[in-house]
């Protein structure tokens, strides 16, 4: 089984899912967990024994940016994960 996890931007929201990353690995422990940050929070997670791979994602913008979004959408479609976990929760998150 192939497991995606999203966190962008913030590091402390990232710090806040280490748990849901344990308890992931508890109960699939054959699954390859991937998870997708930004470069600011990718400390965070790096080293975790409950990740198989770790993506940094820059946030660009422009044309640079497209181009990252859509290499990064190729190899996410390549991977064929069988669940994604999205902790991002988007823009109107926010108060």
């Amino acid at each position: 089984m192939r497991i995606l996890v999203v966190r962008l931007r913030e590091i402390g929201d990232v710090i806040f899912t280490t748990p849901a990353l344990r308890a992931l690995r508890e109960h699939f422990a054959d699954a390859r967990i991937t998870y997708i940050v930004e470069p600011a929070a990718a400390p965070v997670v790096l080293n975790s024994p409950h990740l198989a791979e770790v993506i940094v994602a820059p946030r660009l913008t422009g044309l640079a940016g497209l181009r990252a979004d859509l290499a990064l959408g190729r190899r996410l479609r390549r991977s064929a994960y069988d669940i994604a976990i999205d902790f991002h929760g988007g823009p109107a998150h926010r108060s």
